[in-house]
């Protein structure tokens, strides 16, 4: 897999790391709609939830010499993905080579496109999470199985999604 899927898709965030110093890992679980109907009293009626089937396989994104990263909860967010003319979502994973994160980044860092040299922000936007990634490299995209998640040795921190 070279290339993250195209359009919208429902996806989890599974699991964030740092495997090593200056990289950054996420694992994206696709979502399938469960036909056990479940009442939500939020909502006042039944829905049938998202769920991810373990046997699924899953997407992981790698991010090399990675200079900044950020998770928000999609909750919060007052930005949301970019939108076709006919307003469908265009992708989960947008690239920009001007933002309000790289500003961001300017005023509290000394990173520029000098130091360390040029670079872009990554956002993706998943069900339950905004994350944003600016990094001197793109990402490389993989399809996994479930039982590699978790199986990288994590040098600095580690954080799971909550389920």
């Amino acid at each position: 897999m070279n290339e993250f899927p195209n359009g919208w898709r429902d996806y989890f965030v599974k699991e964030i790391s740092e495997p090593v110093e200056h990289t950054f890992r996420v694992v994206l679980a696709e979502a399938q709609v469960s036909q056990a109907a479940e009442q939500i009293i939020e909502l006042g009626h039944a829905a049938l939830p998202l769920e991810h089937d373990k046997t699924d396989s899953l997407i992981e994104i790698i991010w090399r010499d990675c200079i900044s990263y950020s998770l928000l909860d999609e909750s919060y967010t007052s930005v949301g993905p970019t939108k076709s003319s006919d307003g469908s979502y265009i992708s989960m994973l947008e690239i920009f080579d001007q933002s309000d994160y790289i500003d961001y980044l300017k005023k509290i860092s000394f990173a520029d496109h000098v130091y360390p040299g040029p670079f872009k922000h990554y956002r993706l936007s998943s069900l339950t999470h905004i994350i944003d990634v600016i990094s001197i490299y793109p990402p490389v995209f993989r399809n996994i199985k479930s039982s590699e998640v978790n199986q990288m040795k994590i040098t600095t921190r580690q954080f799971q999604a909550l389920p």
